[in-house]
């Protein structure tokens, strides 16, 4: 391949003392600039073709990875050139070994590593064009949505930038996401919640997006009310969105789906238990008094009266005593009967109570013996 090793060594050659001049790059005159260029743009996929066909088959995941691999190291180190000496050139010869890097993953998508970082000349000017589009602004995907939601979103993808740049898959599935939002979401009726339905089916599974969700559900529980069944109806709604096969914004992390019904079915459980013990707790009284209604009411007095129960609020301390006790003659008590008996004085409960009290003051002789 004489012409192709030709426009590679030509290219190669200005590249890297392009590169390697630092500050003090040589500038080109125009002829020697357009030269270089226009091997530049001559730059193809053809010596790749040859080059697998040659190799073979099984030699084309580690073909095309390599390629990838130095073409995106070497972006990277121009990148910071740039940074610090910007020139036309280098920025030329930028947008060729991007081109190029494109070209790749276009033509051998099969063999071309998506989950390989980004170059930063490829990635940060796609990462300004996300975050305009997630907003705020006239042309934000998410313009008239709750603030949270677009700060969840916004955040997760700020997230993406720390450290090395995403993976090619990655930067797709944010491009696919917010275009399907864009179309999906114009209409009438609660654009937030649309939102929100798509991005599940669609598996964000961001955990500040879970647990935005998370904290939109327990907000929406009754204060006074049925927990157990504020739950069940919004497992109910997640279960009816119906996920698309093949997307994730992290690969190897459970779905979003699949993380909210998880904590749904486990806030159902808890709920079930805890109404279960309450019930329990309700319909087996442990204190059962040898006593009728009238004297177990007019005894309870005498005890905080007499100091032996300290109580602050007489009307919780009875509702407290009917939910765990029963006499003889009653399995239920009522706490507004026991209440309206507890301060009657009638006779007859008081000759009675006189008679366990002279019983218990010898009980108490006998045990000084």
């Amino acid at each position: 391949m004489p012409m192709e090793e030709n426009t590679l060594a030509v290219v190669n050659d200005q590249l890297f003392l392009a590169i390697e001049a630092g500050e003090e790059i040589p500038e080109l005159n125009k002829p020697e600039e357009k030269k270089v260029m226009e091997h530049a743009n001559k730059l193809s996929l053809r010596f790749m073709r040859d080059a697998i066909k040659m190799a073979g088959m099984h030699s084309m995941n580690l073909l095309v990875r390599s390629a990838q691999s130095c073409t995106c190291a070497l972006l990277n180190y121009l990148h910071q050139k740039q940074l610090k000496n910007h020139t036309k050139l280098r920025n030329r010869m930028q947008d060729a070994l991007c081109s190029f890097l494109y070209s790749l993953k276009d033509h051998y998508t099969d063999h071309f590593d998506h989950n390989g970082s980004m170059p930063l000349p490829i990635w940060l000017p796609l990462q300004e064009k996300l975050l305009q589009a997630i907003g705020p602004g006239e042309d934000s995907v998410f313009d008239g949505m709750e603030h949270e939601l677009v700060s969840v979103v916004k955040n997760s993808l700020e997230d993406v930038s720390t450290g090395k740049t995403p993976s090619y898959r990655m930067a797709d599935y944010w491009v696919m996401l917010l275009e399907k939002l864009r179309i999906g979401l114009p209409g009438s009726g609660n654009t937030t919640l649309r939102a929100i339905f798509t991005l599940v089916a669609y598996n964000f599974n961001s955990a500040r997006f879970v647990q935005y969700l998370v904290d939109r559900y327990v907000a929406g529980l009754p204060t006074a009310g049925n927990a157990l069944e504020q739950w069940k109806h919004n497992l109910l709604h997640v279960n009816r969105i119906i996920e698309v096969p093949g997307y994730a914004l992290y690969i190897n992390e459970p779905s979003c789906k699949h993380t909210l019904t998880t904590i749904m079915q486990t806030e159902i459980a808890a709920c079930s238990f805890t109404r279960e013990g309450e019930t329990f707790m309700a319909s087996r009284p442990f204190m059962k008094y040898g006593l009728s209604v009238q004297q177990l009411a007019l005894y309870l007095r005498l005890q905080v009266e007499s100091g032996i129960l300290v109580c602050d609020n007489i009307t919780e301390f009875l509702k407290t005593i009917c939910l765990h006790s029963c006499t003889t003659r009653a399995d239920g008590l009522s706490a507004e009967s026991l209440l309206k008996k507890y301060y009657e004085k009638d006779r007859a409960s008081i000759m009675i109570l006189l008679e366990y009290n002279a019983r218990m003051h010898n009980l108490l002789k006998s045990y000084l013996r």
